[in-house]
């Protein structure tokens, strides 16, 4: 026989930050492993030119302020269980925030064409503390330009025409976010998940390449550093 005891109660993916879901939300746990594997140090400007919902920049920022992941939950599983110490607890929790540190002069900007996705990740900025510290505009990835010299770390999820932009064609979307990043982005690191046909689409060279599912969905997280291309 085999004896499970819940721990979490609901998934730890449900960060508690989230009160707006959007249509086709990135798990959080998701996109936590999205930012530590693009290797950014937390001190660059990081960018979501699709930034939906907000989930990236949000943990991206928690990452930044070395916040624990369960930071905003409000109860866990094991919190029900006989034997359960409050007290224990709660001197590990204080811990966890006497470690964070403010976001200060680091800039995390989100970018989407959409004006109400930007309303649902203002919302989920705010519950998670950081409204006026993470920027949002409505802009079209299609005409992205970062900043010369900043060299960022572009962390993000695009539509692959998959519950989202069901009815857009998806091929001159990534060929001309690529030529943004061909003429914009020297210097900047590239941190994408998405279908591998996509990858292919964008024509920017070889870069690292692991497969991870999203939901149901066989994706390809893909990372290059622009400036090691020569675009």
């Amino acid at each position: 026989m085999t004896l499970s005891l819940d721990s979490s109660g609901s998934g730890l993916r449900k960060r508690g930050y989230r009160v707006e879901n959007g249509r086709a939300p990135l798990a959080e746990t998701l996109a936590a492993g999205m930012v530590l594997s693009s290797q950014w140090n937390g001190k660059a400007p990081m960018i979501d030119p699709f930034c939906g919902s907000g989930t990236l920049l949000i943990e991206a920022a928690m990452f930044a302020c070395n916040m624990a992941p369960g930071r905003y939950r409000s109860n866990f599983g094991f919190q029900n269980w006989p034997g359960y110490v409050p007290k224990v607890f709660n001197k590990m929790l204080a811990e966890a925030k006497a470690g964070e540190k403010p976001l200060g002069k680091r800039r995390i900007i989100g970018h989407d064409k959409s004006a109400g996705h930007l309303r649902q990740a203002q919302a989920n900025v705010d519950a998670a503390g950081f409204g006026g510290q993470i920027e949002l505009s409505v802009d079209d990835a299609r005409e992205f330009a970062p900043n010369p010299g900043w060299n960022a770390h572009i962390i993000t999820n695009p539509p692959y025409g998959i519950r989202v932009a069901e009815d857009e064609d998806m091929e001159p979307l990534y060929s001309q976010f690529a030529e943004c990043l061909r003429e914009h982005g020297a210097g900047c690191t590239l941190t994408m998940l998405t279908q591998p046909e996509w990858i292919d689409a964008l024509e920017l060279g070889v870069g690292r390449q692991t497969k991870l599912r999203n939901g149901a969905i066989d994706c390809v997280l893909y990372r290059m550093d622009i400036r090691d291309q020569g675009l």
